[in-house]
C-alpha cells in the first residue's frame, strides 16, 4: 500500500501525508509521533525520486518549483520539531479535526 501511495504522491502530492499516516497507522503499532517521522522520511524519498524524474522531463516551471522547494524544506523542519513537542493524543485530535474541516470545505465547494 505504501508503494502505491508513493507513486500517487510522486505525481500529485496533495494529501499524501495523510494517506501515508493512515496506512502506517493501520500496519504498524507505534505512537503517532514516530509514525509521523517515518512518514516524513518516506515523503523525502518519494519527493527526491519524483524530482529527478521531473528534472529531466523539461516540464518544470522553475520559479514555482523553487518556491515550493523552500516552503517544503521549512515546513518539514518545523513540522518535525513541532511533532516532537506536541503530545501524541493532541496531535491525533488535531489531525482528525483539521481533516474534518477540510472535508467539509471541499464538500461545500
Amino acid at each position: 500500500p505504501i508503494a502505491l501511495a508513493s507513486i500517487y504522491g510522486g505525481y500529485f502530492g496533495a494529501g499524501l501525508g495523510v494517506i501515508k499516516l493512515a496506512i502506517l497507522g493501520l500496519f504498524l503499532k507505534d505512537n503517532l509521533t514516530r509514525l509521523n517521522a517515518l512518514k516524513q522520511l518516506l515523503s523525502l524519498v518519494v519527493n527526491v525520486a519524483a524530482s529527478w524524474f521531473f528534472l529531466f522531463s523539461n516540464h518544470v516551471y522553475w520559479s514555482a518549483a523553487i518556491v515550493v522547494a523552500i516552503g517544503s524544506l521549512i515546513g518539514g523542519l518545523l513540522g518535525g520539531k513541532i511533532a516532537r513537542i506536541i503530545s501524541p493524543s493532541y496531535l491525533r485530535q488535531t489531525v482528525v479535526i483539521l481533516s474534518i474541516i477540510i472535508a467539509i470545505v471541499y464538500f461545500l465547494r
